[in-house]
C-alpha cells in the first residue's frame, strides 16, 4: 500500500503534534514513492514523518498498512536524534509504539495469530525501551554471540520463547541496544523481556537488564 504525504501529516497531527501545535512549514519528498517523507516544522520543534520499510516485522501483518517513523531533528543530541514509531493501520487509525496502553491492547492481536510472536517482541523493544539507539531482538543467540569479538563478556541468553497455558501466551526473549561514546566505541546493553498474553485482556511486560554498557 502507498503512503501520501498527505496521510503522513495527518497521523502527525493526530498521534504527534500537541493540540495547540500548528504546522508553519511542510515540505514532502518522495511522494508517490513507496517511502514518503515529509518535513514539518511547528513553533516549537522541527519533525520529519518517514515511512520506513525493512525495519519491523510486524509491516508485514495483514492489518498493517506502513511502519511510520517520527524524528524530533532540529536540535542537538546525546546520541541519536529521539525517535517514535507508528503502525498505520488499514481501518485508517495507528497504534503509538510509545503508548504502552496501545501496545499492550495489540497483545490480542498475537493470540489470534495475525501477528507473530517475534514481531511483537520487536514492538516493545522498539516503543517501550527508552532511547533512540539501534535495538534488536535475539533471534538466535549462537549467530548474534559471533557477530562481536570472541571476547566480548556478552551474557548468556536463550532464544525467543513461546510458551501457551491456559490459553494465556508467554513470551520471553533477550534485546539489545547499541550505544557508543564520544570516543566512538561500542557498547551494548542486554534485557531479558518476558511478556504475558491472557485472553481478554491486555498484554503486560517485564524488562530485566542483564548486561550494561558491554564493550563490542
Amino acid at each position: 500500500m502507498t503512503i501520501g504525504a498527505d496521510r503522513l501529516v495527518e497521523f502527525a497531527r493526530r498521534y504527534v503534534l500537541s493540540d495547540d501545535e500548528t504546522i508553519e512549514w511542510m515540505k514532502a519528498v518522495g511522494d508517490g514513492t513507496d517511502t514518503p517523507v515529509v518535513a514539518l516544522s511547528t513553533a516549537e520543534r522541527g519533525l520529519s514523518v518517514a515511512v520506513v520499510r525493512g525495519l519491523l516485522q510486524a509491516e508485514r501483518a495483514s492489518f498493517v498498512a506502513a511502519v511510520v517513523a517520527v524524528t524530533l531533528e532540529d536540535e542537538d543530541f546525546d546520541g541519536p536524534a529521539p525517535r517514535e514509531f507508528l503502525l498505520m493501520l488499514h481501518d485508517g487509525s495507528a497504534v503509538h509504539l510509545a503508548d504502552a496502553g496501545a501496545v499492550a491492547a495489540l497483545g490480542e492481536r498475537v493470540l489470534s495469530g495475525d501477528l507473530p510472536p517475534a514481531a511483537y517482541a520487536e514492538l516493545l523493544v522498539h516503543g517501550q525501551w527508552p532511547g533512540s539507539w539501534p535495538k534488536e531482538v535475539v533471534g538466535d543467540p549462537v549467530a548474534w554471540r559471533h557477530r562481536y569479538p570472541a571476547g566480548a563478556p556478552l551474557p548468556d541468553v536463550e532464544p525467543l520463547s513461546v510458551r501457551l497455558a491456559g490459553g494465556t501466551m508467554t513470551l520471553t526473549f533477550a534485546a539489545t541496544r547499541r550505544m557508543a561514546d564520544l570516543s566512538g566505541q561500542f557498547t551494548l546493553d542486554v534485557s531479558v523481556w518476558s511478556v504475558s498474553i491472557p485472553p481478554g485482556a491486555p498484554a503486560t511486560w517485564q524488562a530485566r537488564t542483564v548486561a550494561e554498557s558491554v564493550p563490542v
